[in-house]
């Protein structure tokens, strides 16, 4: 009863959250050894207020320098994330006035071919699998 009643339906948040924090960890690592478009000196979650929707809006990791940031979001979903994703983090990146910004999306189950698409012509977007993570 109390695996069926507690502990399962809290699972997903417990995942989710304990995802972004592996993401943030592969991100200083990457960091670290210079492989991303800069070098950042903080990192962390952002939360505000969304003037125009009048709602509090989330980033799940924003890592950023003098002018530049990198704005990601986590998906630990049973489904692929898709443009609808990317979309939602260009909007948030809309509230700040960094001169460079990047956007990273992690997903467990992958991307839409949509998705795929457009990261692979911009050199501003960067997807990460769970199997890319890991190879890190």
């Amino acid at each position: 009863m109390v695996l069926e009643e507690k502990i399962k339906p809290q699972m997903s948040t417990y995942l989710g959250n304990t995802f972004e924090q592996i993401c943030r960890e592969f991100l200083i690592r990457m960091n670290g050894l210079g492989k991303l478009p800069f070098v950042f000196e903080r990192i962390g979650k952002w939360w505000g207020n969304n003037p125009i929707k009048k709602r509090q809006e989330e980033i799940d990791i924003l890592a950023y320098s003098r002018d530049h940031a990198l704005f990601a979001e986590c998906k630990w979903q049973n489904k692929k994330a898709g443009l609808e994703t990317l979309e939602r983090l260009f909007e948030r990146s809309s509230f700040f006035d960094f001169k460079y910004k990047y956007y990273a999306i992690f997903s467990k189950s992958g991307f839409t071919s949509e998705l795929e698409e457009m990261a692979s012509h911009a050199k501003n977007i960067m997807l990460y699998s769970t199997e890319e993570i890991e190879k890190a």
